[in-house]
Formats: C-alpha cells, sequence, structure tokens
C-alpha cells in the first residue's frame, strides 16, 4: 500500500513537473510573440483562447515539452489536461480581477461629488461657492447685511480677499438666495451668508451682535480652526484709546 501511494506521489510530481515546464513554454513563446510583433509587455491585458496559447506553444518549441514527457513516461493527453485545466484557471482569475477593477472604478465614479452644470441660480452659486475661498452673499438693501460686510472687513484680516456677492443686483439673485435657505436654513437673523472653501457658516449669533467685541473673537475662535491651509484669517488689534 505504502508503495503504491509512493509511486502515485512521484507520478503526480512528474505530471506537476511537466505542466511546469510547459508553462515556462508558454510565458516564453507568448514573450517572445510579443516582442517580434512590438505588442508592449504589460500593456492592456487581451484574454487569449488557452487552447490557442497550448497549440502554439508546443508547436514552437515541441522538443523541450516531449523530453520531459518521454523521460517520465507522461502522456500527451494528460499533460492537454492538466495546462488546459491551469490555463483556464488563470483566465477565470484575470477575469475576476478585471470585474473588480471595474466595480472599483464605477464606486469611485458614484462617490466623486457631482458638479452642477448648466446656467441655473444653483449652478451659479456652487460655482462661486466652489472657486472662491471665502465668500459672503449678502442684501445691500438691508442695512444690517451692509454693516456686516464693514464689520467683517474692519474686524479681520482675510487672504485671499473675501469675495461680497449682493443678491440684490445679481440677475439670479432671487434663485441664488432661495437656494441658500432652502439648502442651509440659516437663522431669522441673517441677512447675510458666509462660506469658507465651499462650507456655510453659521453667523446668526455674531450678526445680531456683530459690534460686540466679545461676540466677534467668539466667531473668530469659530472659523480659525477651520480646515483652510489656503486661507489667512486673523483678528485685527483694537486701536489703543490712549
Amino acid at each position: 500500500m505504502k508503495s503504491r501511494n509512493n509511486g502515485a506521489s512521484r507520478r503526480f510530481r512528474s505530471i506537476a513537473l511537466a505542466v511546469s515546464l510547459f508553462l515556462a513554454v508558454c510565458i516564453y513563446s507568448i514573450y517572445m510573440y510579443c516582442s517580434e510583433t512590438g505588442v508592449a509587455v504589460g500593456g492592456p491585458v487581451v484574454i487569449v483562447d488557452p487552447q490557442r496559447i497550448r497549440t502554439a506553444a508546443v508547436s514552437d518549441r515541441p522538443w523541450l515539452v516531449s523530453e520531459a514527457m518521454m523521460r517520465h513516461g507522461i502522456s500527451t493527453e494528460e499533460v492537454d489536461k492538466h495546462s488546459l485545466e491551469v490555463a483556464q484557471e488563470i483566465e477565470t482569475i484575470k477575469g475576476q480581477i478585471m470585474r473588480e477593477a471595474a466595480r472599483g472604478a464605477r464606486q469611485e465614479r458614484e462617490r466623486a461629488p457631482q458638479r452642477c452644470t448648466g446656467s441655473t441660480p444653483q449652478c451659479k452659486f456652487e460655482e462661486i461657492a466652489r472657486e472662491s475661498p471665502v465668500a459672503l452673499f449678502i442684501h445691500s438693501s438691508n442695512v444690517q447685511s451692509r454693516q456686516f460686510v464693514s464689520v467683517i472687513r474692519a474686524t479681520f484680516d482675510i487672504y485671499p480677499d473675501i469675495l461680497v456677492v449682493d443678491l440684490d443686483s445679481d440677475i439670479d439673485g432671487t434663485g441664488i438666495a432661495e437656494h441658500i435657505v432652502n439648502m442651509y436654513k440659516p437663522g431669522g437673523n441673517s441677512h447675510s451668508s458666509l462660506f469658507i472653501n465651499g462650507k456655510f457658516i453659521r453667523t446668526d449669533s455674531f450678526q445680531a451682535n456683530m459690534h460686540y467685541a466679545p461676540e466677534q473673537t467668539k466667531f473668530y475662535e469659530q472659523i480659525v480652526h477651520l480646515d483652510m491651509d489656503n486661507i489667512e484669517i486673523s483678528k485685527k488689534v483694537a486701536p489703543s484709546n490712549k
């Protein structure tokens, strides 16, 4: 019994060796084909019929496989069977890799933020908020809104300079104002809407008490901790009364 198992094991190893030699011939033949035809190795993956690979490899350099087969007493049918199974398994794995790559690319596209396209008020707002590091949407017809701009510029040094968009004079101002209200729900005290790097900054309390120094400091502490490597904001030093 043990002798029979040893014989089977040796035969299996012999078949494995022959298949390995065959695969080596396949790989070498493909490489030589790519070199001779100018096809770049490592380029796009092309699914090839495993039977064509086997036939081309054996017919190109038959003595390598035949010599191993003769040495170990392995039939051509056995080599064909095992080599075709290996080639098919390789194609299955390649297909799985390609499907996973396609699925990953599709998921990446779905996760990417979709930019608004067109000439609607919403698209115009998104373009301004995206392209301007600091954007302030105001209503020039409102006294508090105008004062808010003055207080911000008098209290803070901001670079790049704050972009002020007057919704009362902009042709799409009404639509932009409605979009901001529906999207961000600013409080009743908000007559202006501030965006830093596209992020809405709630300023209800600050607008209601904009002339009050502690409220100015509180607002500064609110925005100075934001992720804004592209913006410099500092609080101006109040002049001395002396």
